[in-house]
């Protein structure tokens, strides 16, 4: 009736589909085709496994395929997208000449060369049933966020922001509430306010007024926000400080988070932070982001080079405000005087 030709290896099972009229076929060329018995044609290859493909078994009304090979190993496989979803290891080195699944167990037998028969559990309606209480949760969880920002309730949103992983929401919050702050004190002119911190910075170095001076600059709800964020993921809060202090105009933030850190944060709660790793995204030319893990060590470093970069340019800022408001006092003087 017909012949289907494409395999380059010899043919080792044959497997019809539960629901359509197609016909599986796996090779010693390493692949896995799918036939189309209506034409004759080949609709699809699937490629991955290293070694000749000694088994197929289709599953779940033919909407998977199920593949063992001589390369000791067991591959699922999605249909509709032809990609490979998991590979099993289980069995030692060998070929895999059995294999068998029962719908209404909803479970697979593997037996190879390694002289084991390995029964396998079907979880995939469990692991969907999560993944989609999941997906509800955090739906849920990002209509919260969304109501908590538009009723102003910017410490609970910062948390649950930060929770989500949501660091740009997380840092746009923080934002808000050290603007909201900043505008509520705010009496001075930008040269006085930058002479009067001034006074504050050099009151660092004296013992007696350190305290007082943290004390000062310490919003409370910031101190909030950082003690729970602190808690519930140290390295993830470190490396947004990272992240934002690297950039110019997130800074400010990662300052302030970093002042209250250390304000708030015990000294071993940091060291037992310090054998943890961080992970970090570094970008390329083709912007791909490549994640590697940074040690605690590294991320300070990083910390501390960037936070000298902004001490260095508020100083310069400072020197040219004070020229400025001196050129301003004088050109007041002279103005009195040709009166």
């Amino acid at each position: 009736m017909a012949t289907y030709k494409g395999h380059k290896g010899g043919i080792w099972d044959l497997a019809f589909s539960p629901i359509e009229k197609l016909l599986a076929s796996s090779s010693g060329d390493q692949t896995i085709k799918l036939w189309n018995m209506t034409d004759g044609s080949c609709i699809n290859t699937l490629c991955g496994h290293m070694q000749s493909v000694l088994k197929i078994v289709w599953i779940d009304d033919g909407l998977q395929m199920i593949s063992a090979g001589a390369d000791g190993l067991i591959k699922l496989w999605n249909l509709k997208k032809s990609e490979n979803v998991n590979t099993y290891s289980e069995h030692e080195d060998g070929k895999i000449w059995a294999l068998t699944y029962s719908e209404s167990e909803r479970m697979l037998i593997s037996g190879g060369s390694d002289a084991k028969l390995n029964i396998w559990q079907d979880v995939t309606k469990e692991v969907e049933t999560e993944e989609t209480k999941k997906l509800k949760q955090k739906i849920q969880e990002e209509q919260k966020l969304i109501n908590l920002g538009q009723q102003g309730q910017g410490k609970e949103a910062a948390i649950l922001s930060f929770k989500l992983a949501k660091n740009k929401d997380f840092v746009s919050y923080i934002n808000r509430i050290i603007n909201g702050d900043e505008a509520s004190q705010r009496k001075f002119d930008v040269v006085d306010e930058v002479l009067e911190d001034q006074k504050e910075f050099e009151a660092i170095f004296d013992k007696n007024e350190a305290s007082a001076f943290a004390e000062q600059k310490c919003n409370p709800l910031i101190s909030e926000i950082v003690l729970e964020t602190s808690k519930l993921n140290l390295s993830q809060l470190l490396a947004i400080i990272k992240d934002c202090n690297t950039n110019s105009k997130h800074a400010l933030v990662a300052q302030i988070l970093l002042h209250h850190l250390l304000q708030d944060t015990d000294i071993e709660t940091l060291k037992e932070a310090g054998k943890k790793l961080v992970k970090n995204k570094r970008r390329y030319k083709k912007k791909l982001e490549k994640e590697r893990e940074m040690s605690l060590n590294e991320v300070l470093d990083i910390l501390i080079a960037y936070t000298e970069r902004h001490a260095t340019r508020v100083d310069k800022f400072i020197k040219f405000s004070c020229f400025i408001d001196y050129l301003a006092q004088r050109m007041n003087i002279i103005s009195a005087n040709s009166h």
